[in-house]
């Protein structure tokens, strides 16, 4: 498979972890408790993976590029993303974390990738599109109350995942895209347990219904085990800035899933969506 198939199909996993983060949610558990269940179906997905291809186990600095991920775009963006969300309804949320390709490629131009004006053109339509899928018109309702608190907390989501990206292509390179995203995966779940062992108030799991255990294995075992690689496969291949413009297609996908699922109309907003993203994204990588 092609690493431009793999990022539209990860993405095509996290519009639909959105769906099942929404059933997670209506269950009221506490935000690092939530993540430390998806991430040890996502570890126990990846341990599998690791066990099966007899991967090479890692060496030297793969280990220090590993860690950065695991800190990054597995504890800092989940922390952030989880009470980010006590603050900002997730509509206002996912605008910030769609801003993703435009600190992607500031952070690749830092590096040294050239910053022209067809990328920045590129990431400003597809943005644009990402932003109509969102917002589905209701502007005003957005950038109301200006930039609070819950913002900042779902900035620092931005900010991990783009240092979680930067970090992958070294680790990759390093070691494979397997190990890199398996060790750094299993790493930052360890420390999400540690932490939701030690912050969040003790919650039985023992009766809780099988619809939470089916949403909670699928943000695991797909929206992070089977997402998370293929995303860590296009980055290496294609590179950050490339890679990540393929992102905004999470929020256009997101919205069709919900008409498709939840009878949701498919708007003109929804359908200039599918239009601009696209669009950016070839600018991007034509």
């Amino acid at each position: 498979m092609s690493p431009v198939v793999k990022v539209i199909a990860a993405s095509l996993i996290w519009a639909g972890s959105w769906l099942a983060g929404r059933i997670v949610a209506q269950f009221s558990l506490p935000p690092l408790h939530a993540a430390s269940w998806r991430f040890f179906f996502g570890a126990l997905g990846l341990s599998v993976l690791l066990l099966v291809r007899r991967e090479p186990w890692p060496r030297g600095r793969a280990w220090l590029w590993m860690a950065a991920m695991a800190l990054t775009g597995i504890v800092l963006y989940n922390v952030c993303f989880f009470y980010g969300l006590r603050f900002i309804p997730a509509g206002r949320a996912s605008l910030i974390v769609a801003t993703n390709p435009s600190m992607l490629l500031l952070f690749s131009a830092l590096l040294g990738e050239r910053l022209t004006g067809r990328r920045m053109l590129a990431v400003a339509v597809a943005f644009s599109g990402a932003f109509l899928a969102l917002t589905q018109g209701q502007f005003a309702a957005f950038f109301s109350g200006g930039l609070g608190f819950g913002d900042l907390v779902i900035g620092g989501c931005v900010l991990g995942w783009s240092l979680y990206t930067m970090a992958g292509r070294p680790a990759i390179a390093l070691s494979t895209p397997v190990a890199a995203t398996s060790y750094s995966t299993l790493l930052g779940t360890l420390i999400i347990w540690l932490l939701d062992a030690a912050l969040s108030p003790p919650t039985p799991a023992g009766d809780w219904p099988l619809k939470l255990w089916l949403a909670l294995a699928f943000l695991g075992v797909m929206g992070t085990s089977l997402a998370f690689l293929w995303y860590m496969d296009a980055v290496y291949a294609l590179g950050p800035a490339r890679a990540g413009a393929y992102l905004n297609l999470v929020p256009v996908f997101a919205v069709v899933m919900s008409a498709v699922f939840q009878g949701e109309p498919i708007t003109v907003w929804t359908a200039a969506a599918a239009v601009l993203v696209p669009a950016g994204i070839w600018l991007m990588n034509s």
